[in-house]
């Protein structure tokens, strides 16, 4: 079963003194020359190979990518420095890059598609008493920050499973 606990736009972060720097915003295809900085694919490949993807099947062409040397998830640390000096580009949710306002980067959005989602997938005979407050702490906090409220995506929709949650007090004792 999945569930969706974020969408929204996605945004290039960018050296001020790129092309990009004070733009509006983008389009996918607009990066097609650009290099893509991203965590090392050990990190999470998943993530590597979906931004192959998606600038594949979204901006119709192959993304260059550089691998940071440095697997952080410490945003914009110093081995973003790449993006700062304008060798390279990457991309984060929108409301994330506006949160962290980093000096020295620019942030312009990318216009959908595409955009990203989060979910989060557990198995469907999933019983564990502790897996359900999880569920429940999830989907609280998700609905207490407004995580699905972006202007330009779509409403929160229940991909899979139970709409809403299921109820987790009958598994509090298990």
């Amino acid at each position: 079963m999945s569930e969706t606990l974020r969408r929204g736009r996605l945004a290039v972060l960018a050296s001020p003194r790129s092309r990009l720097a004070g733009r509006n915003d983008v389009t996918l295809s607009e990066l097609s020359k650009e290099t893509f900085l991203v965590n090392p694919r050990s990190l999470a490949p998943g993530a590597f190979e979906g931004l192959k993807l998606m600038c594949r099947e979204f901006g119709r062409f192959e993304a260059n990518v550089a691998e940071s040397a440095v697997a952080t998830t410490m945003a914009l640390g110093t081995d973003w420095q790449p993006i700062r000096d304008g060798t390279a580009i990457a991309l984060m949710a929108e409301t994330t890059a506006r949160a962290v306002q980093a000096d020295g980067i620019a942030v312009v959005p990318i216009q959908p598609p595409p955009q990203y989602v989060l979910a989060l997938a557990w198995r469907h005979d999933e019983h564990a008493a502790a897996a359900h407050r999880f569920l429940a702490y999830l989907r609280r906090y998700r609905d207490q920050h407004a995580w699905i409220t972006d202007h330009d995506v779509a409403p929160l929709t229940y991909d899979h499973g139970p709409s809403p949650a299921p109820n987790c007090a009958d598994h509090e004792s298990a």
